[in-house]
C-alpha cells in the first residue's frame, strides 16, 4: 500500500488545479495517479484546506469500543470461563441476546488473543534426530496388507523409500499368508 503523500503536496495540487491547471497535467508532473489528484480536489471542495490533513485515525481494522455490550460480554465469560471456546461463548450470547447482531467466531477468537484470554500453544519437542543428511543412511518400511485387487484376489506389498532421496528402492509383491497361530513362549 503507498504512503500517504505529505499535506504540503496536497495542497500543491489543489492550488494548481485553483490556477486552472488541469487535473491530467497535475498527476503527470506530480508523479501521481489521476484518481488520488481528483480524490485531493473532491476533498477539498467538501472540506476546504482543512480536508487535505491525512485521516490516519481511519486507517486499519476498527476494533470495538469497551463500551460495547457484547464486547464487554464476550470478554466477561471468557474470564470467567477460560476453558470454553469462542464457539460456546457464542451461543451463549446468542442465547443471551436474541435478536442482536453477533460477531463471528472468529472475530471473538482475536478478540480473546488481544486481550491475553487464550492461553499459548505449546511447542512440539524437535525431533531428537534430523532426517537423513546422505543417500542410504535411513530406509523407510511401510507395509500395506490385505489389498483387493480389480480381479477380486487379495495381496499385500512393502515399500522401501530411501529417506535422504525419496527413492522408491525396493516394492515387492506378495500374496497374504494365512494367520497360524504360533507356539506360545516357553514351549507350553
Amino acid at each position: 500500500m503507498p504512503l500517504a503523500l505529505a499535506s504540503a503536496a496536497r495542497r500543491r495540487v489543489v492550488e494548481a488545479h485553483l490556477n486552472g491547471e488541469p487535473l491530467k497535467a497535475i498527476a503527470a508532473r506530480e508523479n501521481l495517479s489521476y484518481s488520488s489528484v481528483r480524490l485531493y480536489w473532491h476533498r477539498y471542495r467538501q472540506r476546504g484546506f482543512e480536508g487535505l490533513v491525512p485521516d490516519y485515525q481511519n486507517c486499519g481494522r476498527q476494533g470495538p469500543s469497551n463500551a460495547d455490550l457484547i464486547y464487554r460480554a464476550a470478554r466477561y465469560l471468557k474470564f470467567r470461563h477460560r476453558q470454553w471456546g469462542a464457539a460456546l461463548i457464542h451461543l451463549k450470547l446468542e442465547q443471551r441476546y436474541r435478536g442482536r447482531a453477533l460477531p463471528s467466531v472468529r472475530t471473538m477468537q482475536r478478540w480473546f488473543k488481544k486481550a491475553n484470554l487464550t492461553p499459548r500453544r505449546k511447542q512440539l519437542p524437535k525431533p531428537e534426530k534430523p532426517w537423513a543428511e546422505a543417500p542410504h543412511e535411513v530406509w523407510q518400511i511401510d507395509a500395506k496388507e490385505q489389498l483387493t485387487l480389480q480381479d477380486g484376489s487379495r495381496a499385500c506389498y512393502l515399500s522401501v523409500t530411501d529417506e535422504h532421496s525419496g527413492a522408491l528402492l525396493a516394492s515387492p509383491v506378495f500374496p497374504p499368508l494365512l494367520y497360524q497361530p504360533g507356539k506360545a513362549a516357553g514351549g507350553a
